[in-house]
């Protein structure tokens, strides 16, 4: 059993809303389904390793970054009561590093 837990703020959970929302246009309700769950599994295993991808202090304090399937963002924290704290979950083209540096 991990040591850790994931936790999804409410901004997170709104951009994986709206990038369910944005995939049917490309394909259908099934892959968005297939997609966003397959994120979110992404973002489950973080409690079992969560110091994989990127440290970007340089944007926020503490701040990892973790790509999927080279189109996706994922930008958490991993804070000192054993949470790793999803920030955001960006889709390509998204000026991810602008959003959360204003949200200091």
């Amino acid at each position: 059993m991990s040591q850790y837990r994931v936790k999804w703020s409410d901004e997170a959970l709104g951009h994986l809303d709206a990038l369910w929302d944005h995939v049917p246009d490309a394909g259908s309700p099934l892959s968005a389904d297939r997609f966003t769950e397959a994120i979110v599994a992404r973002c489950q295993r973080l409690a079992d390793f969560p110091y994989l991808g990127k440290a970007r202090g340089d944007i926020r304090p503490g701040l990892r970054i973790l790509g999927y399937k080279k189109r996706i963002t994922i930008a958490f924290t991993v804070l000192d009561n054993g949470t790793v704290a999803i920030a955001g979950i960006f889709y390509a083209g998204c000026d991810w590093q602008t959003i959360l540096a204003d949200n200091d």
